[in-house]
């Protein structure tokens, strides 16, 4: 759903901030194809400011990745 969403859709702050929560915690998932599309959903928040803590999560799931 993250994904198909155009960048300006109307989406209460409090649904994405959920959101994002729930796709941090699936970037830990045993199966490797959901860590993957957290990533994807995730990477939308990579590059906005107040989400810097996006970015580190990536950095500490890509040390500790096993699969390519």
């Amino acid at each position: 759903i993250m994904m198909q969403l155009p960048d300006d859709a109307e989406v209460s702050d409090e649904l994405w901030d959920e959101l994002v929560e729930c796709m941090k915690g699936r970037i830990q998932d045993k199966i490797p194809l959901v860590r993957a599309f957290a990533v994807r959903a995730l990477a939308r928040f990579a590059v906005d400011a107040e989400n810097g803590d996006v970015v580190e999560l990536f950095r500490k799931s890509l040390s500790s990745e096993s699969n390519a």
